[in-house]
């Protein structure tokens, strides 16, 4: 757990000389690190994925649960950051640095509307993505395994 909030306090900017602020990692310009955490938050996910497959997984829901939180928290702002610039890039939205002593300090969206459907379907993709995966997780600990299921509940039940 310690790994995956030193990577997002990372991504965030607070082990840096720039903190990013309340934009959670975001730069109109697009993040670097984005394809850095989601390609990182999947390969986390594999070798859960993997055991729940091979029937070894002895708390489905419990593993499940804490894998899609820990997704969210490594993957969410990063899928999020990129999902909501590309939409709002695509519907040739601009950046405005603004004039004059501030400058170049802080970019507003030009079209506050589209920003915003940008960032409604950015949240829905960035808390889709874990959710389906802390589901798969989940299902093939359940499907694979379903005696050890069924064991754990008639164990619960008699006690």
């Amino acid at each position: 757990m310690m790994s995956i909030l030193s990577l997002s306090a990372l991504y965030l900017g607070f082990l840096t000389y720039h903190y990013m602020g309340f934009q959670l990692g975001f730069n109109h310009q697009g993040n670097p690190m984005d394809l850095f955490m989601i390609v990182t938050g999947v390969l986390g996910a594999i070798p859960f994925i993997r055991v729940a497959k091979n029937g070894t997984l002895e708390k489905p829901i419990k593993t499940a649960i804490l894998v899609g939180v820990a997704m969210l928290i490594v993957m969410g702002p990063a899928i999020y950051n990129s999902v909501a610039l590309n939409v709002y890039l695509q519907g040739d939205g601009e950046f405005d640095g603004g004039d004059g002593e501030y400058s170049g300090e802080s970019y507003d969206p030009t079209e506050p509307e589209a920003w915003l459907r940008a960032g409604i379907i950015a949240l829905l993709v960035c808390n889709f993505v874990p959710a389906a995966i802390c589901a798969g997780v989940w299902w093939l600990g359940r499907i694979v395994n379903p005696e050890l299921e069924r064991v754990k509940l008639e164990t619960d039940s008699t006690h």
